[in-house]
């Protein structure tokens, strides 16, 4: 697997706006359909299956929104700590903080395994 800077906001949204995804991602009563900002650091897998948004909080922190395909089950754990490798290496973050809704239990167990 491989990550990198995600600069094709269509596929970024294509990722989010899955009926599949979006379900989970928009528990805060987000707008359908999600328009990513193209000014939004995010971060995506190769094969277009997955994307992390990353928004700045403060000088060395971020928060980060995961979103997943399906058939990402599996890999995501890889998908995330490849992207957080990718995240020391070209920002200048060196503390992530991520925020899971207690009934997305895929969420936190992904949450837990990355540590």
């Amino acid at each position: 697997m491989s990550v990198k800077r995600a600069t094709d906001m269509e596929a970024v949204a294509r990722i989010i706006n899955h009926p599949d995804v979006f379900k989970w991602v928009s528990d805060d009563c987000s707008a359908f359909p999600y328009v990513p900002d193209a000014q939004n650091l995010y971060i995506i897998n190769e094969e277009g299956t997955a994307v992390i948004r990353v928004d700045h909080f403060n000088g060395i922190t971020c928060v980060v929104h995961t979103s997943a395909m399906p058939e990402m089950t599996g890999p995501a754990k890889d998908f995330v700590m490849e992207s957080i490798e990718w995240g020391w290496k070209n920002t200048r973050y060196c503390k992530i903080i991520t925020f899971v809704p207690t009934f997305n239990r895929l969420a936190d167990r992904l949450c837990r395994s990355c540590g």
